[in-house]
């Protein structure tokens, strides 16, 4: 890390020139990729399928893009594309605003060309180790997704695979290739 100062969650949250445009580790700026076309599009349609299935069972809200306070002491937050909260641990609408303190169930991150393989590696242990039960990385040009869970067994679905929400989302199965359709 540089000789700049650490940065908090509330001083992140109180510049609104940065606010929804960077994210912190461990106290250090990270400015946010903006999204391409493709990757906008996959999420969109991700969480049509993954979103419609948790709004017809009742199981939580899928959120896209919101900040969750992963670490303290030095801050961590991130906004994943898209994160899963199951009902029973959706903050009341009164702690909605800011970034919830709040590790979300799921968490899903559509790969972008700027992503580093260490970065996305230490995310993903970041989400895994605060408590994030299941990780999906959609790789677009791959027309992948590499499941992480807390067992730290890694494996990667293609197209032609069904990947499911494992115990946090029961019964849902999807083939890979309809996400990046």
């Amino acid at each position: 890390m540089s000789a700049t100062a650490t940065v908090t969650t509330e001083e992140l949250l109180s510049d609104r020139q940065r606010e929804g445009r960077f994210e912190l580790v461990r106290g250090e700026l990270l400015e946010r990729a903006v999204p391409n076309y493709g990757n906008g599009r996959i999420a969109i349609t991700t969480a049509f399928v993954v979103g419609g299935f948790v709004r017809q069972h009742g199981l939580g809200d899928l959120v896209s893009e919101s900040g969750f306070v992963f670490e303290r002491d030095p801050d961590t937050v991130f906004l994943p594309d898209l994160s899963f909260v199951r009902a029973d641990r959706v903050p009341p609408l009164d702690q909605q605003q800011g970034y919830p303190e709040l590790v979300p169930d799921f968490v899903i991150e559509i790969l972008a060309p700027s992503n580093t393989a260490p970065e996305t590696a230490e995310r993903v242990r970041i989400y895994l180790e605060t408590g994030v039960l299941l990780v999906w990385l959609l790789n677009p040009r791959q027309r992948s997704i590499t499941v992480h869970t807390p067992d730290h067994v890694a494996r990667t679905l293609f197209e032609d695979d069904t990947i499911d929400g494992g115990e946090v989302l029961p019964e849902f199965a999807v083939r890979v290739g309809q996400l990046f359709a």
